[in-house]
């Protein structure tokens, strides 16, 4: 009896709170478990994937990569058509220096610190000029960062021709056989601007012309002109490749002029290649037309 006494009143407690206590130990194991697991996503979606290395990526897998050279603005000068860019290429050797953060926060350029504007944590000012003519050095500050998936922090545009129309002197060029002074056409002010790459405006590095006649000119001269003038054919072989006068390359703003003899008349057709220096190219076709005055030719 005394036994039993005993087993009643201290065994027989603690064996039923523990029989009704195992699911809530269960229970709470199990959720210790899954926010272990749940942790890395929720600090992800508190923190901001772009802030750690190994939240770059929205599922949090993503991991700091290697870094690369960017090109910065060091002073601006005022040359004949533009802003002469004083511009070092991947002048900044950057590295990430802590594993839990991907913002580049170190200049490993050599010799150190050239050509380093660190202005804030992760903040880089890369340098622009000013509008022509003060052509001055300002700030322009990217966030640069270490996650290995990270666009381009700098745009990329190719070059733009701003002309709109090509200005013929004579306005109203003739064919050469009929221009009574044979001076033939010069167009002045093509003129180019460069796009932007690596931080910064690109430079013009080159600048073609090519000129064609166009393919109805050539049918109207070889069908309607030779029937009323027999023996009317097209003149000059195709395309024209006019030697070019260029002021402003290596800068971001050039101009061309080009001078050529027209010898069949109808609409030529002008084809204008510009190239910056990072190879990005704009192409533009303008159009001039050369008059033929009939009553004029003679059998």
């Amino acid at each position: 009896m005394i036994r039993n006494f005993f087993h009643n009143k201290f065994h027989l407690p603690v064996f039923t709170k523990l029989h009704h206590s195992w699911w809530k130990i269960l229970v709470l194991c199990f959720m210790l478990a899954l926010g272990i697991l749940l942790l890395p996503h929720a600090y992800c979606a508190l923190a901001g994937c772009k802030l750690k290395d190994q939240w770059c990526k929205q599922d949090c897998s993503q991991t700091c990569g290697p870094t690369h050279g960017l090109g910065v603005i060091v002073g601006c000068s005022r040359g004949a058509y533009g802003c002469i860019q004083d511009w070092i290429p991947d002048a900044w050797g950057m590295r990430c220096t802590n594993q839990n953060d991907c913002k580049v926060t170190e200049c490993a350029s050599t010799p150190p610190g050239f050509g380093c504007y660190l202005v804030g944590d992760g903040l880089w000012d890369v340098g622009a000029c000013t509008a022509y003519p003060g052509c001055q050095r300002v700030a322009h500050i990217i966030d640069v960062s270490c996650c290995t998936s990270q666009p381009t922090p700098c745009p990329k545009t190719p070059p733009r021709i701003t002309t709109d129309r090509l200005l013929p002197t004579p306005a109203f060029p003739l064919v050469l056989g009929q221009d009574p002074d044979r001076k033939g056409i010069t167009i002045q002010e093509i003129s180019v601007t460069g796009g932007e790459h690596d931080c910064r405006r690109g430079t013009i590095e080159d600048i073609a012309v090519r000129i064609t006649l166009s393919s109805d000119s050539s049918q109207w001269i070889q069908g309607e002109l030779a029937r009323r003038y027999p023996g009317a054919h097209v003149l000059d072989a195709y395309p024209l490749m006019p030697e070019l006068s260029i002021t402003g390359l290596h800068s971001p703003n050039a101009v061309s002029s080009l001078h050529f003899n027209p010898l069949d008349p109808g609409d030529y057709q002008v084809t204008v290649t510009a190239t910056q220096d990072d190879g990005q190219q704009a192409v533009k076709v303008f159009s001039v037309h050369v008059a033929l005055y009939e009553s004029t030719i003679t059998h």
